[in-house]
């Protein structure tokens, strides 16, 4: 779900409390009714959650859109006759946090996924037994992706979690594909530094799994099963 975020920091002294406020809001969009352009039809309402800076997106790219001006629970268009734009958006939520970890959790834990504050890391272990395009589907269908070790720190972090066991469960899949001869990330980033088991990649494989009993990378078949290890973006 998307939603805008405001934060206000106080700072009182460097002997007193510091608090932190965080206000995490979500938008719907009005759309008219079909065939009825009139600004005083009832709006109907999008099924998707927009984010605040839609407002000003929708805007940037509407004929004739001067400006936008937050009312109260809305954010509306204004076009250069000064009647409302045909897009405006309305509160559907607004909730507070009022501390960083606790809002960052907050857009972590849900769909099962577990938030590690130590790495700042959305991650959901799974251990349906998965090839490698159901093993992203899974993650796409639980608000993530396959889990990207892109950093020395992933890596870390992977060696201080501790993984699910289960029936048939001895690897679980994160993202790397082989094309071409070279290693790449599902958005195509090229992969240059790896973090392979001793002797690994022995197969030739174009996958990747992380081992249950060495933490490390390991080159698997695509169609082969293992578990999935997912994570969100935060």
């Amino acid at each position: 779900m998307d939603s805008a975020t405001n934060i206000i920091v106080f700072f009182i002294s460097t002997y007193t409390a510091r608090c932190f406020v965080f206000n995490q809001t979500t938008f719907k969009r009005h759309i008219a009714p079909t065939g009825d352009s009139s600004s005083t039809s009832p709006p109907m309402f999008d099924n998707s959650p927009l984010p605040w800076a839609d407002c000003f997106q929708e805007c940037h790219y509407a004929p004739g859109c001067q400006s936008v001006v937050i009312e109260g629970e809305n954010c509306r268009l204004y076009t250069d006759t000064g009647n409302h734009g045909n897009d405006s958006f309305n509160v559907v939520s607004s909730l507070s946090y009022s501390n960083l970890n606790d809002f960052t959790t907050s857009k972590c834990t849900a769909n099962g996924y577990l938030y590690d504050d130590f790495f700042s890391i959305c991650y959901k272990p799974e251990t349906t037994l998965a090839n490698d395009t159901y093993a992203r589907q899974l993650c796409q269908q639980s608000g993530g992706r396959l889990m990207v070790i892109d950093s020395p720190q992933k890596q870390n972090f992977i060696g201080n979690i501790t993984l699910p066991t289960g029936p048939g469960v001895t690897n679980f899949r994160i993202d790397a594909f082989l094309s071409g001869g070279i290693w790449r990330f599902a958005d195509q980033r090229e992969i240059t530094t790896f973090y392979w088991g001793d002797g690994e990649p022995t197969h030739g494989y174009p996958t990747v799994c992380i081992s249950l009993t060495t933490y490390r990378w390991n080159d698997v078949h695509v169609n082969y099963n293992h578990a999935v290890l997912c994570e969100k973006v935060l």
